[in-house]
């Protein structure tokens, strides 16, 4: 590292200190330009007593992402400050850092929502499925945001034990919960949850609809073709039916081009008619 660079990286750090968070946010944005030259100055920034410069540090330490940071940021998991504590594991999870799932699972058992809901949505960066059965417990959290974020994270860990917990939570009372618990169920991609998820194209919530129909073409579910097709027609919801033209497509039923026909003459839509349009070209290109 040059001495002009050090100056520069010490100064700006220097800035985490303003009370001013314009003054302290362009600091961050400048001092990612330094990346690997400004690892070690930012990790030393973490045990310095004032609270912004922490919190300013983890931040910049997650979007340089070097693994050097990993041991200093699970230090941070348990700071006294509610926003390191958070931006410590969102970096932890945006580095796929392995070494912290353990730390991050027992943080979904903190006091505090916020905490709850980033530890688990780091589970899910993270990607192992060491935190399974943590975060299926996580679904029944008296917060929303925290059960739908252990949702997310169980479709990104795409591991079938969770697939029962989730399809519970299609009879969550919270609207996006349901909607990323039907998500998760398809990126699991286990025809186990054809079933459920059939029902949950009659909720009332526009994208939880929207979600099923999106996991039944994940899915590949041949059955769903006549509740895709009524969709299609009958939706109130322009993304449903969308999302309708886009799985009918995904699925591959030459029964669904006259379908598609149908709703292209019906549509209004500009956008929705591009993607009937779309759907019905790979459909005809695979009759051939």
């Amino acid at each position: 590292m040059s001495e002009n660079s050090t100056e520069i990286i010490a100064s700006l750090i220097s800035d985490f200190h303003n009370d001013n968070p314009d003054i302290r946010e362009r600091a961050v944005v400048q001092v990612l330009d330094y990346a690997a030259e400004a690892v070690a100055p930012l990790i030393a920034a973490l045990d310095i007593e004032n609270a912004n410069v922490r919190h300013m540090a983890v931040w910049a330490l997650g979007e340089i992402g070097d693994m050097r940071s990993v041991q200093p940021l699970i230090k941070r998991l348990t700071d006294e400050d509610e926003r390191v504590q958070d931006w410590a594991a969102r970096a932890l999870g945006e580095m796929k850092a392995t070494e912290s799932v353990l730390a991050l699972i027992d943080l979904l058992q903190s006091d505090r929502p916020s905490t709850r809901r980033n530890a688990a949505a780091a589970l899910g960066w993270i990607g192992d499925t060491a935190a399974i059965e943590s975060l299926v417990r996580l679904l029944n959290d008296p917060d929303s945001l925290v059960r739908s974020s252990a949702a997310t994270s169980l479709g990104r860990l795409q591991d079938d034990r969770a697939i029962d917990a989730l399809a519970d939570l299609l009879k969550d009372p919270d609207n996006w919960t349901r909607s990323q618990a039907a998500h998760a169920l398809g990126e699991i991609g286990n025809e186990k949850a054809v079933p459920v998820l059939f029902g949950a194209l009659e909720d009332a919530g526009e994208w939880v609809r929207y979600n099923a129909v999106w996991a039944l073409g994940s899915i590949g579910a041949s059955a769903a073709f006549e509740p895709l097709v009524t969709l299609l027609h009958n939706d109130d919801s322009v993304n449903v039916r969308r999302g309708a033209a886009e799985a009918l497509g995904v699925l591959g039923d030459k029964r669904a081009v006259p379908e598609l026909e149908q709703s292209m003459s019906n549509e209004d839509t500009q956008n929705l008619k591009r993607v009937i349009q779309q759907a019905m070209e790979i459909l005809k290109r695979r009759q051939g």
